[in-house]
């Protein structure tokens, strides 16, 4: 698989077609603070299926006319047969067809059926759209609230947090934070007669089912992550937006916490720590995805580096792998708690970020060949998502 160190002076930031990523500025970003390009614009993994015309040729080998090499590789010894992403078709949740024949994502507002859609405006959509309803929002509180309540009964002395609520995704699980409870292990027992099958997962985390919601308990440290998140959100604001998006694609994606993938509070320490480390005057969603999907995608050494924000800062290299994980993510509050410990699937992860950023960058609005008119219909199974309410065209 291609590696690319990640040193300062490499090159400039791998992206193309940066009007649309970046809103119309053409000056790559200089400095220390850039990513280093790929060698070849290849992608480090094998496209099980040919890509159809309806799809826009968004599978992750690059065009010879975009990238002056039209050759493929697909020897399995350089490129591991990985899961790809979920293919995207069919008719949108409740958009027609524009005039030019192209399907319409229930998320994208359009003034006009022609109208150019960016990443930047697509990412403010997209997140609009999955946001919870007030309806969705008072049946996840009343979870949370009844949850708590049933922790108290077993467990007076624990204290349940919701950091999470911000960012909460419909359908999605209900993650808590509980601090102070002592025999954690025995927590699942002690909640049988009040909630759903709780079982304790290998991972640490107790999980059930409490009125149709999927509920995850995880032990938290003395300090509480809550206040900490929202320090991280208001201090960078398109870190909200940003979040939304990758957790959409991991949950379509199957790369969850509870299947080997990333859980929410891992996920924003090393989204803060792209923030941080290649800091950018340009602070937009599209910019932090791009620097994100090309970060833990192509440039990061997995093998000599590990995510901590104690050690890190503008500029600088990332600081050397502390834990024994394919991916070392260390927890801010206490670095000697490898975040990303079941993190079993972490090289599919990478590849699944390698396919995101090709395909964004490959998306080009008025081509033929593409189906859809919105960047992030070609990395988002958007028939696939759960049922949002109906939004007039042009709201």
């Amino acid at each position: 698989m291609m590696q690319v160190e990640d040193q300062a002076g490499l090159g400039q930031l791998a992206v193309c077609l940066r009007g649309l990523v970046y809103g119309g500025s053409n000056k790559a970003g200089v400095g220390t603070n850039t990513l280093p390009r790929p060698a070849n614009w290849l992608p480090a993994f094998q496209q099980n299926e040919s890509t159809s015309e309806g799809q826009g040729n968004t599978s992750g080998t690059a065009s010879q006319g975009e990238h002056g090499h039209g050759h493929h590789h697909t020897n399995s010894r350089h490129h591991p047969k990985v899961r790809s992403l979920p293919q995207v078709g069919g008719k949108p949740t409740h958009r027609k067809k524009n005039e030019g024949g192209c399907d319409v994502p229930g998320w994208v507002t359009l003034s006009s059926p022609n109208t150019k859609v960016t990443l930047k405006r697509d990412i403010v959509d997209f997140v609009n759209y999955m946001q919870l309803s007030e309806q969705e929002t008072e049946e996840r509180d009343a979870v949370v609230a009844s949850v708590t309540q049933c922790i108290a009964m077993v467990k007076p002395e624990a204290v349940v947090s919701d950091p999470f609520k911000q960012i909460a995704l419909p359908g999605a699980r209900v993650d808590l934070m509980v601090r102070n409870a002592g025999d954690f292990g025995n927590l699942a027992t002690l909640l049988t007669p009040h909630t759903e099958s709780p079982k304790h997962e290998t991972d640490g985390t107790v999980a059930f089912t409490f009125r149709k919601f999927s509920v995850c308990l995880k032990e938290a440290s003395l300090t509480d992550v809550e206040p900490i998140i929202g320090k991280y959100l208001e201090e960078i604001p398109q870190l909200r937006a940003t979040i939304v998006l990758i957790q959409a694609i991991l949950q379509q994606c199957n790369l969850v916490h509870v299947v080997g993938g990333l859980d929410l509070w891992t996920l924003i320490v090393m989204l803060v720590a792209v923030y941080v480390r290649y800091n950018s005057v340009e602070n937009s969603a599209s910019r932090l995805f791009m620097d994100f999907l090309a970060c833990f995608g192509w440039a990061f050494d997995y093998a000599m580096h590990g995510v901590d924000l104690n050690l890190l800062s503008s500029g600088s290299n990332w600081p050397v792998k502390q834990h024994d994980s394919f991916l070392s993510v260390s927890d801010p509050l206490n670095p000697s708690v490898n975040l990303s410990a079941s993190a079993s699937r972490a090289q599919q992860l990478r590849a699944t970020f390698q396919y995101c950023y090709v395909s964004l960058s490959k998306w080009e609005h008025g081509n033929t060949t593409h189906k859809y008119i919105s960047p992030l219909a070609n990395i988002i199974a958007h028939k696939k998502l759960p049922a949002r309410p109906s939004r007039p065209v042009g709201s």
